[in-house]
This record gives structure tokens, C-alpha cells and sequence, in this order.
């Protein structure tokens, strides 16, 4: 179906003195909603933050709901700044960054494709996996044609095998979906 559903996020934060921790979750996970709505939902590129394109009313914006709410997991980290304010950083902005490529990576490690045009609607990754399908079916023609009988009972054998680990391949990729849902936050962490 191209449907793609977020079931956890873990966020990580580096955020200085959490000087009000229940606070700065609730920033956490404030901002993961808009990033989710970034990822999924939203359609603004090109076009912000020009408001031109964004629909006639609120009800033709499409935003996150609770229904699509995953099961989340804060974790903050305190290392006190120099300079903040009581040893406080910033976690505004940063909190909704992580979510759209994190959702493109867990695709591609689920199904081998690269959506990389946001929103990832479920028509633009059953565009992906119909082009990645009809490469495959180009090869396969091509081999084909260029062999001798023998040659391609030999293809066939070997696509076959390939096909095989491409399936067991995605078993292994949707295992990593979750895994890599769990490390939502940490690029931020990283370029702090």
C-alpha cells in the first residue's frame, strides 16, 4: 500500500540543565509531532514559508493526529553550558529536524528505496518501489537477450536466488524499522 506508520520514536537530547524537565519532554515531543508532520503529512517544500500553497482553511492542512501519535521515549541528556542560563541550551527548533530523514532512512532499510521528497506519501514510495521493480525486470531483459539458452537457465537460477535474498533482505530491513525509529533525536545530538 506505500502506507508508512511510525509506531515509536525515541528522542535524545542533549538540552544543558533541564531546568524543567517535564517541560522541556513536552517541547520534546511537541516538536517530533511537527517533524512526524514534516516527514509524512505536510506539504510545504517548495513553498515555505510563503503561505500561498498551505490550503483555504485549516481543515485542508493536514497535521498529525492523535491517532498517528507513536509511543514515545525522551531521553535528556544534561550537559551544562557555559554560557546558558543556569547551564540551560536550546530545544526549540532542533526537536522537530531529526524526524523526515530518520522516516526516509527506516524506509529505505525496510524496503530498499530512498524517498527522498517530503511529505513520503504512500503514492511516492509506491513510485519507488515500482522503479526500483521495473530496474530489476531492465536487467533481467537484458541478460536475457545478450545470453544463450543455457546462459539464461543460468540467470534464472541466479535471479531466483537473488530474489530470495532480496526478500529475506526485507524481513531484515523491517526489523531495523523500529531500530532505527529509536535513534530519532540523535542527529541533533551529534551536531551539538
Amino acid at each position: 500500500t506505500g502506507d508508512v506508520r511510525v509506531l515509536k520514536m525515541q528522542q535524545v537530547y542533549d538540552v544543558g540543565t533541564a531546568i524543567n524537565p517535564t517541560m522541556v519532554e513536552g517541547q520534546i515531543e511537541g516538536g517530533a509531532m511537527q517533524g512526524l508532520g514534516l516527514g509524512l503529512l505536510e506539504t510545504v517544500y517548495p513553498y515555505y514559508p510563503n503561505p500561498d500553497h498551505r490550503g483555504s482553511g485549516y481543515g485542508s492542512y493536514f497535521v498529525p493526529s492523535m491517532d498517528e501519535l507513536p509511543e514515545f521515549e525522551c531521553i535528556i541528556l544534561e550537559n551544562p553550558s557555559a554560557d546558558g542560563p543556569f547551564g540551560a541550551k536550546a530545544i526549540g527548533e532542533m526537536a522537530n529536524n531529526a524526524q523526515p530523514p530518520a522516516i526516509a532512512t527506516a524506509i529505505y532499510d525496510a524496503v530498499g528505496v530512498w524517498v527522498t521528497e517530503m511529505p513520503i506519501t504512500p503514492e511516492k514510495v509506491l513510485r519507488a518501489l515500482q522503479t526500483l521493480a521495473g530496474s530489476n525486470h531492465a536487467v533481467a531483459q537484458q541478460i536475457f537477450a545478450e545470453s544463450d539458452a543455457e546462459d539464461v537457465v543460468e540467470a534464472a537460477a541466479e535471479l531466483e536466488a537473488a530474489e530470495a535474498a532480496i526478500l529475506g533482505d526485507v524481513a531484515r530491513r523491517k526489523l531495523l524499522v523500529e531500530v532505527l525509529s529509536d535513534v530519532i533525536g540523535s542527529f541533533d545530538h551529534a551536531c551539538m
